[in-house]
């Protein structure tokens, strides 16, 4: 194995433990008032057995599905009430916000990679390690997966006008999409398709 990917498995593993490791960070208290939005929106959805939300007003809506799906799975082994009251579906929430951060440390590492490696490598050590973004990547929130999808749409951008097809466009329309999903001002990433 060579160095650089010695290093790379070594950003990763820091990345996962940071980002995952502390996911219960702060129990049993609630540290982020924003939180909630996400859980008890999914706890709702999955007590209902629905993806259908009861209310539109706020984003967040591809994690509430995920957490939905998550909370739905844990139930099979834990008890409805038990889940919810015990603080296990904060935990599962914060861990899905964990896994979208260790995905950012490598789509930064794969678009430093396009000037060299060594970019690469520095650009997955900065996120891996930026101790704000390691700490947002605690909480459930949607800012750590706003920060993947606008890294995806990046991606998607240099593919599509690298070779301009039409599953290029496609796979940049879904990153707009998911990070739409997420947060609503990544309809502004529809401004560059346009163009």
């Amino acid at each position: 194995m060579k160095h650089g990917n010695i290093f790379l498995t070594l950003i990763f593993a820091a990345a996962a433990y940071l980002f995952l490791g502390a996911a219960d960070w702060g129990f049993p208290q609630e540290l982020h008032p924003d939180e909630y939005a996400i859980v008890l929106s999914a706890a709702r959805l999955a007590e209902r057995k629905s993806f259908e939300p009861d209310y539109f007003g706020q984003p967040d809506h591809l994690l509430i599905k995920i957490n939905v799906i998550l909370f739905r799975a844990a139930s099979a082994w834990i008890p409805a009430e038990k889940l919810y009251a015990e603080r296990g579906a904060l935990l599962i929430a914060r861990i899905v916000t964990g896994v979208f951060g260790v995905g950012c440390v490598w789509l930064a590492f794969l678009i430093g990679r396009w000037k060299d490696r060594a970019t690469g490598l520095a650009a997955a050590f900065l996120f891996a390690f930026f101790a704000v973004y390691a700490e947002h990547s605690h909480y459930a929130t949607p800012d750590v997966p706003t920060v993947f999808f606008m890294e995806l749409f990046i991606i998607c951008s240099k593919k599509y006008l690298e070779n301009s097809s039409v599953k290029n466009l496609a796979l940049m329309c879904a990153a707009v999409s998911a990070y739409v999903t997420v947060k609503y001002p990544g309809i502004f990433l529809c401004v560059p398709i346009a163009l």
